[in-house]
C-alpha cells in the first residue's frame, strides 16, 4: 500500500527534466510527444539490459457517444477520471501516455505474454467497477491490444503494428476486452 501511495505521489510531482509538452494538460498522463521519444528509449534499454516489456493500446469503448450525448465537458471529465483510475493502479516503472483523443498507451516494464493479459484485465475490471461520478454517472470500458518486446518485434513499427492489430481484434470481438495472445 505504501508503494502504491508513493507511486501516486511521484506521478503528481512532474519531474523537472520533462518540459512543456511532455504531459497531457487534460489528463495528467504523459503526452504523445513523450511517448514518441520514450518508446525508442525503452526498446534500446530493453535490448541492452535484456528484459521484456509490454506495449498496450487502450481505446475507450463508445466514447464518441459520450461526447455526442452529454457534451465535450462531460467527455473531458470521463477522460480525466479514466486516466486517474489507470494511473492509481500502476507500478512506478509503468507509464501511461495519452496517444490522442480517447486512446491511451501503457508501457509495462518486465511484463511479458504470461502476465500481460491478466495485468491489463485487472485494470479493465477496476475501470468497470464503478461509474464515473457526475451527471449522469457513466460506466466506461476499454478495449486493449498488447504487444510484447521482443516476441512481437524489436523495432518500433513492429510493436506498434502488433498492439494496433490486437486492439482492433478486441473491438471486433465485442469491446471491453483484452487481446494479448501471441498467434
Amino acid at each position: 500500500e505504501l508503494m502504491r501511495l508513493l507511486s501516486i505521489r511521484l506521478r503528481e510531482v512532474k519531474p523537472a527534466e520533462h518540459g512543456d509538452g511532455m504531459y497531457d494538460h487534460l489528463t495528467g498522463a504523459m503526452s504523445r510527444q513523450a511517448f514518441d521519444r520514450r518508446l525508442q528509449e525503452e526498446i534500446d534499454r530493453a535490448q541492452i539490459y535484456r528484459y521484456s516489456f509490454s506495449l498496450v493500446f487502450l481505446d475507450l469503448d463508445h466514447f464518441k457517444e459520450v461526447n455526442d450525448t452529454y457534451g465535450h465537458a462531460r467527455g473531458d471529465e470521463v477522460l480525466i477520471e479514466f486516466a486517474r483510475r489507470i494511473m492509481d493502479d500502476l507500478r512506478t516503472t509503468d507509464t501511461l501516455f495519452r496517444y490522442g483523443g480517447d486512446e491511451f498507451v501503457l508501457l509495462l516494464q518486465g511484463i511479458d505474454e504470461k502476465r500481460g493479459p491478466a495485468f491489463v484485465q485487472r485494470l479493465l475490471d477496476k475501470t468497470l467497477k464503478s461509474p464515473i461520478p457526475g451527471e449522469p454517472p457513466i460506466t466506461i470500458s476499454f478495449s486493449a491490444g498488447i504487444a510484447y518486446f521482443p516476441d512481437d518485434g524489436i523495432l518500433l513499427p513492429e510493436l506498434l503494428n502488433a498492439a494496433d492489430a490486437r486492439v482492433y481484434k478486441a473491438k471486433a470481438e465485442g469491446r471491453g476486452r483484452v487481446s494479448g495472445n501471441l498467434e
